[in-house]
């Protein structure tokens, strides 16, 4: 069972960040943001949690847990970033499609703009 160990952070998300100060067998003493609590050990199958107030804390989200999670954003905002990359090559070779074939800029532009609006997420 994954359990609280003093002198270790503890993750409940990206700005969630925990100092385990002080552990007795049924309580936690936490530090959150220059703050300090005593909260209760609860025991679950998934190892020792703590319930804050606002968020669930458990123990199996220590340093290792937060680092592969700001990993996988890393790797999606990367992802991300080129998903909007090539729909904006693939915008900016339709509309140069449509000044070759005699549009003007403005119609050309106007027709971008309203493909866009019929995208938009409303």
């Amino acid at each position: 069972m994954t359990q609280f160990e003093e002198g270790k952070y503890y993750y409940t998300g990206i700005n969630g960040r925990y100092f385990v100060v002080k552990r007795t067998a049924k309580t936690v003493t936490l530090k959150h943001y220059g703050e300090t609590k005593r909260y209760r050990i609860k025991k679950w199958p998934c190892g020792e949690v703590v319930l804050t107030g606002g968020a669930t804390l458990y123990a199996s989200h220590n340093e290792e847990w937060q680092k592969r999670i700001a990993e996988r954003e890393t790797q999606e905002s990367k992802e991300a970033a080129a998903y909007r990359s090539a729909g904006e090559a693939a915008d900016a070779e339709q509309f140069a499609r449509m000044m070759e074939n005699g549009a003007s800029f403005k119609a050309a532009e106007a027709a971008m703009n309203a493909k866009r609006e019929g995208v938009c997420i409303r």
